[in-house]
């Protein structure tokens, strides 16, 4: 497999990246060009200063979709983003499945260390030339502001622990005024897709009141239980 990298082939047969199709005959990657289009489209976006998440709504807001029709999220567009593959690279051995390491659906990906990354010139054409994409790495690099609850953790003991069952997003905690006389707070559990990704998540919010004691008692149970 090594070998094939470094003669730049890609190695992916059942999978190709976004903006490229797999031809099986030639064993070549080759430029699909409606997907090529949005990755150009989202470069262009994000070295005019646009964010991620400013992207993803605008994809969303003129209809463009993925390849399995779903909504352009934010960690989409960055793996777009950060992938060499669009200058006409190949890279291998980028992560690993750690088997010490296993969540609930499958072993932990790991990066690994760059001297083990092997990144060779690929036989495909590029999308992206290399002047942008490095442009576009200094800019993520930089980069500072990323999307926060604007509440203080202590309030919030499960922000980040619970899961939206719909999307797969952690839920976090916001407040809102009930009373603007007196200044009485509600503390709240709400989904971050939406607010993150721009996905369109329909899954309420839910007191914090309602959950926190639900949650403090399954803790109990859990620390008796060892």
């Amino acid at each position: 497999m090594m070998k094939g990298v470094q003669q730049g082939n890609w190695q992916g047969a059942r999978f190709s990246p976004f903006g490229y199709v797999y031809n099986k005959a030639k064993k070549l990657l080759e430029v699909e060009e409606r997907e090529a289009n949005i990755v150009k489209l989202i470069y262009t976006m994000y070295l005019a200063g646009k964010s991620t998440y400013d992207i993803a709504a605008y994809l969303d807001k003129k209809g463009y979709k993925t390849r399995t029709g779903k909504q352009f999220y934010n960690k989409f567009i960055c793996d777009i983003l950060k992938n060499q593959i669009y200058t006409g690279k190949i890279v291998w051995n980028k992560k690993h499945y750690d088997k010490n390491q296993k969540t609930k659906k499958h072993y932990k990906y790991i990066r690994n260390d760059p001297s083990k990354i092997l990144v060779a010139q690929g036989k495909h054409k590029p999308i992206i030339d290399e002047e942008d994409f490095a442009e576009v790495q200094r800019l993520l690099a930089n980069k500072t502001r990323t999307w926060r609850p604007r509440v203080k953790n202590q309030e919030y003991l499960l922000t980040g622990l619970i899961t939206c069952a719909k999307c797969n997003h952690r839920y976090a905690g916001v407040s809102s005024i009930s009373n603007h006389r007196l200044n009485r707070k509600k503390r709240w559990y709400r989904c971050s897709g939406p607010h993150s990704s721009h996905i369109n998540c329909t899954n309420r919010a839910v007191k914090a009141e309602d959950i926190e004691p639900e949650a403090t008692k399954i803790v109990a149970q859990l620390i008796q239980n060892e």
